[in-house]
């Protein structure tokens, strides 16, 4: 028995000791060029980023070579000609680690080094005002108080043991102002006045400070038990299908904290949600749920009405029914929803949803049946190949398998009308309910329960 609770804590240990980057962190260090993408206050989640505290490295962490790659990355990005910098931050490229690369302009050939879980143990000297800016602030400078000397902890990056230095000087400013940025602070925000500079504008001006289209396609993952959830479904007379039986669900779990939001047109496409925005028309219906009902807020709304109303935690978005087994449809309507979307939504980390519907019913006489040779089967294994499309090329990794769970149904408890009532809609007593019941077992039980 001795020997059975020993190498269970063996197991355990080993198993705490492993690298904890996540999944988030994994992508944008693997995938990123070696010169990284810089983030900006200019853009919603990069803010976000740049404004959130970060935490330090465990040893496991520190040892995992994909540190090193990161470092090796943030070194190549600060030297770069579209940057040059004299120091970087990990926050700056999209990760919430406490982890500098700056120049030691205080040492004997102007290096640039690595200080993981770095902080600031004391401020002293005197304080003194000079110029600053910031490749996350671009194109603006700012004049910022600093003093001129202080006493920095970090983990040394060889030996891998804590060290402390005394630095002076504008290399003691250098490490202030990236300390800063894993406190989420920038130096705008300490700045006597911040002001354009024209001329550092027009030398950066031929670099495209864009996202890569990989980062755009980013998803989030569900929040982890918020005081609040917040769901969102752009969509159509499917969504409203899906969702209609979600408060009820809510009520008989006892759920009380969870805001529905519904906007929809009947029949409405990924291209004409796209159409809608650009032409900012008020065509939308939207529902809404606080407590557990739904009530009806406009039936004229536009797409920012919804999305500008709540900082929404998880969104969902689906394909006309009949185009929901053709791709080419899809695009490229589903990258341009996924960024009006994400440049919108309050919520800069709001998980984006794929709302996965049904095929026909056997008999259905609707009009876009014949392009699946009206086979109920062919247009299941259509819509099934476009989820796949979906997960693999627009970075959507959440999906709510309604399609799946309805053919289930009709092959474990045929109904004559295959859960349908015209054909296409689900039926109000059977197809209804097992719908919501996915979105439920999808969105709202792994997230509140």
């Amino acid at each position: 028995m001795k020997r059975f609770w020993f190498i269970t804590f063996a197991l355990l240990l080993c198993a705490c000791s492993r690298s904890g980057f996540s999944d988030f962190e994994r992508l944008i260090i693997e995938k990123s060029d070696s010169v990284m993408y810089v983030t900006t206050i200019w853009d919603r989640a990069d803010s976000a980023i740049l404004r959130s505290p970060s935490v330090a490295f465990t040893r496991a962490e520190l040892k995992d070579p994909l540190f090193r790659t990161l470092v090796a990355k943030m070194n190549a990005t600060v030297q770069s000609p579209k940057e040059d910098g004299v120091g970087i931050a990990a926050p700056q490229v999209g990760i919430n680690r406490r982890l500098v690369v700056l120049q030691r302009v205080d040492k004997p050939g102007r290096p640039f080094e690595a200080y993981p879980n770095i902080q600031i143990d004391s401020l002293f000297g005197d304080i003194v005002r000079g110029p600053e800016g910031c490749l996350s602030v671009a194109p603006c400078r700012g004049v910022v108080p600093r003093y001129t000397d202080i006493i920095v902890s970090y983990t040394d990056i060889q030996t891998l043991k804590p060290r402390r230095d005394t630095v002076r000087g504008f290399a003691a400013v250098i490490f202030q102002h990236e300390c800063d940025h894993l406190d989420g602070v920038l130096y705008i925000d300490k700045a006597d006045t911040v002001f354009v500079n024209s001329a550092w504008e027009e030398e950066r001006s031929a670099y495209d400070y864009s996202k890569p289209d990989w980062m755009v396609r980013i998803n989030y993952p569900l929040p982890v038990h918020p005081d609040t959830l917040r769901v969102l479904a752009i969509g159509n007379s499917f969504s409203d299908d899906g969702t209609q039986f979600l408060p009820d669900l809510l009520d008989s779990a006892g759920i009380h904290n969870v805001i529905l939001g519904r906007l929809y047109i009947g029949g409405c496409s990924l291209k004409h949600h796209v159409e809608c925005y650009e032409g900012d028309l008020h065509d939308y219906r939207y529902d809404k749920s606080v407590a557990n009902k739904w009530e009806n807020v406009s039936r004229h709304a536009s797409m920012l009405d919804a999305l500008g109303s709540e900082p929404w935690d998880v969104i969902t978005i689906q394909q006309a029914s009949g185009l929901s087994g053709q791709y080419d449809s899809y695009v490229p309507w589903i990258d341009s929803l996924l960024g009006i979307i994400r440049r919108h939504c309050p919520n800069p980390h709001a998980t984006i949803a794929w709302h996965q519907t049904w095929s026909y019913s056997r008999t259905s006489n609707h009009r876009d049946f014949p392009r699946y040779g009206s086979d109920q089967k062919v247009m299941d294994e259509a819509i099934a190949a476009c989820v796949d499309s979906v997960r693999l090329r627009h970075g959507v990794s959440v999906f709510i398998p309604v399609g799946p769970a309805i053919s289930r149904l009709r092959v474990e408890k045929p109904d004559a009308q295959d859960y349908t009532r015209d054909g296409f809609h689900l039926s109000f007593d059977k197809g209804r309910p097992a719908a919501a019941r996915v979105w439920f077992d999808t969105l709202i039980k792994p997230v509140v329960l």
